[in-house]
């Protein structure tokens, strides 16, 4: 269950999805949590700086979110995220796509939960929101 002031870590593998990471932080932040979002946090953050940041955030969340999105750049396995659920097995998870990414493409994650696909930024948003309040 979460509660006010609880982290929730929100990971996008493209920084084209610009509007949902805004439309997250701001769900998140209007139901009382902490919001630490990334977007375009791919494989390689592992190798900078950012990569201590990114790993505190994500360990001390207690929902992990995370946003694929295919045609971009990078493809949807390009995500710091998704090498660390491994370490967090009994986290609570929620996998969000885009409706236009293949869920072939997911399915070879191996991902614990199934994702939710969404078509634009206000459908995510209300299914986002209901998703967490369940989860308070």
């Amino acid at each position: 269950m979460l509660s006010s002031g609880d982290t929730v870590f929100f990971c996008t593998n493209s920084a084209v999805t610009n509007s949902f990471h805004a439309a997250a932080f701001n769900v998140i932040q209007s139901l009382a949590l902490v919001p630490v979002t990334y977007a375009g946090a791919g494989l390689e953050i592992s190798k900078s700086n950012l990569d201590r940041e990114i790993r505190e955030d994500f360990y001390k969340a207690r929902l992990i979110v995370l946003f694929l999105e295919s045609g971009q750049s990078r493809p949807i396995a390009d995500n710091w995220a998704l090498a660390e659920l491994q370490h967090r097995p009994n986290i609570s998870l929620i996998v969000y796509a885009t409706a236009g990414t293949p869920k072939m493409d997911i399915d070879q994650l191996h991902l614990p939960e199934s994702p939710i696909f969404v078509g634009d930024e206000a459908e995510f948003m209300k299914d986002f929101r209901r998703r967490i309040e369940q989860l308070m």
